[in-house]
């Protein structure tokens, strides 16, 4: 799905990724509030966020997500989050791939100095 989305982007600098993966987040938030329930949907939301933040900035290793008490109680809820935060996380990597890509092709702009420094160190994870 993410890498179908990214082919039909027209991202033209870094700056424009943060903006595309709040659209991702916001689709994702959606699918889960149609097939989650409301007691769950904040820590699948919040696990979701930390998985594609760690599988876009992070090292290669996954995400762990501050959860609700409740939610880690329930075998079924813990082993959610866990997948949530995977997929996630792949998401994360799917961009970080493909931001690396375009930016080798010259294809991307070269952002702004803070910015870079987290890209350059998710580079190197990744490379």
């Amino acid at each position: 799905m993410v890498a179908q989305l990214l082919r039909a982007t027209s991202l033209e600098s870094l700056e424009d990724i943060d903006a595309y993966v709040g659209a991702i987040e916001s689709i994702v938030a959606e699918l889960l509030a149609r097939h989650v329930d409301n007691e769950s949907r904040g820590a699948v939301r919040a696990a979701y966020k930390a998985g594609i933040a760690a599988g876009l900035y992070g090292a290669n290793s996954e995400a762990e997500v501050d959860v609700e008490p409740d939610m880690v109680e329930d075998g079924r809820s813990s082993a959610l989050l866990e997948v949530i935060t995977h997929e996630g996380w792949e998401h994360g990597r799917t961009i970080l791939h493909w931001v690396m890509l375009r930016y080798a092709k010259g294809a991307l702009s070269n952002p702004g100095v803070s910015q870079s420094m987290e890209f350059r160190d998710a580079a190197n994870d990744f490379l």
